[in-house]
């Protein structure tokens, strides 16, 4: 049954790919770069992209990276890795819930040494 579900999916993924490059050798290279980010071919999208201007490219990076949860440690290191230590501390104090750690009190705890951490 596994094996039936890969072998669709890759039909599928050929089918998508296809029309994918059909509408590039037609030179609708807009309409390609929207149906390969509809169809998920991140990889095609972004390559595509990057060889058409830089505000292309820049819609298409924050798209893929707009369909990472924001908890997605992936989301993290992509902003890290593209300067955007702002959104790393939102991101943190969005967190803050989510793993119990209030940063204020981690920075009082440190500065007390770390018995508040203890409790």
């Amino acid at each position: 049954m596994a094996a039936d579900r890969t072998l669709v999916s890759r039909q599928t993924e050929a089918s998508v790919t296809k029309k994918f490059r059909e509408l590039l050798l037609f030179g609708n290279k807009k309409e390609a770069l929207e149906w390969a980010m509809t169809q998920g071919l991140w990889g095609h999208a972004l390559f595509l992209a990057s060889k058409m201007d830089q505000r292309t490219y820049s819609s298409v990076m924050i798209r893929f990276a707009n369909g990472l949860a924001l908890t997605d440690p992936l989301q993290t290191l992509y902003q890290l890795m593209s300067g955007w230590e702002f959104f790393f501390l939102l991101f943190l104090t969005r967190c803050k819930t989510v793993i119990g750690i209030d940063v204020m009190n981690v920075r009082r705890s440190t500065a007390n040494g770390g018995d508040e951490l203890r409790r």
